[in-house]
């Protein structure tokens, strides 16, 4: 078995897989992650053909690992694991000196034996957003970037310039800031599935006096009502207290795991309040 980076030559082949473990990733969300990888997004493969691969998503003193699929035929063989190595050995190569990551249930144990432990649930939520326009929601303009970059890199603790920058340029519609005395102080990204939005990141100033749900009311201008979907941490309360406000229900959950963490409940507020939906498990 070999080992190399995959590279958008990959993409049918890392959108296929997706597929197969009904993610729901569209072709422009991978196209962008695996520009965005640092150079380890890799793939596993048996006689020139691929057979596995893994993401990584580096923030210089943190990074993120995700989209670990190997093939099923090839399963039970130590590639999982093998892929696993390698993307944290990149990532602490790279200064990283937390990783994180979003294990499902039946993977737990895998990420536990190699050092990970379990922090705290990434969950799942949806529900129905009812269009509520406010004077204080603003459609995201290319003058308003670097200060919403700014307040990013403040609320997330590291740059995201090239994430944001793709989510902004692709899906320019739904992206929205809220404004207080002229100041931007939150913004959200979503992007268009067949039948909800996906939201994330979706970022806001906690220590402003506002309601940040009036940015997802905002989303959507030609529908009284829309379904979303989004992730976010447990142990945000602030972020799930906004989530209640506006009737999100859990529908599942993944575990957030850190890498050779020796305090876990320091790494819980490793992010602040602020940040109340993940950009993506697999990119923080």
């Amino acid at each position: 078995m070999l080992f190399r980076n995959l590279t958008i030559n990959d993409l049918d082949f890392a959108l296929n897989l997706t597929k197969i473990e009904n993610w729901g990733t569209t072709r422009e969300e991978l196209e962008d992650l695996i520009l965005n990888s640092s150079k380890c997004a890799l793939l596993a493969t048996i006689k020139d053909k691929p057979v596995g691969m893994i993401f990584t998503v580096s923030y210089n003193n943190f990074g993120f690992i995700g989209n670990l699929i190997v093939k099923k035929e090839f399963r039970n063989q130590g590639i999982g694991k093998q892929l696993m190595q390698k993307a944290i050995s990149h990532l602490e190569d790279m200064g990283n000196s937390l990783i994180m990551l979003d294990g499902v249930e039946a993977a737990v144990g895998l990420y536990q034996s190699l050092g990970f432990k379990r922090s705290c649930k990434s969950l799942r939520m949806k529900g129905k957003i009812m269009f509520k326009p406010s004077s204080r929601v603003f459609q995201m303009k290319n003058e308003d970037f670097q200060d919403v970059l700014n307040l990013d890199r403040r609320i997330f603790q590291a740059d995201r310039e090239f994430l944001l920058r793709q989510l902004f340029t692709r899906y320019t519609p739904h992206c929205k800031i809220i404004k207080k005395d002229e100041k931007i102080t939150g913004f959200i990204m979503a992007i268009p599935k067949e039948k909800f939005l996906k939201i994330g990141p979706w970022i806001v100033d906690s220590e402003c006096e506002f309601e940040p749900d009036l940015l997802v009311h905002s989303l959507k201008i030609n529908e009284k009502s829309f379904n979303i979907q989004l992730g976010m941490l447990e142990s945000n309360k602030f972020a799930v207290k906004i989530a209640e406000k506006c009737k999100l229900q859990s529908y599942s959950y993944s575990n957030r795991m850190i890498y050779n963490s020796k305090d876990i409940g320091d790494i819980r507020n490793q992010f602040k309040k602020g940040m109340l939906a993940i950009g993506g498990p697999d990119r923080g």
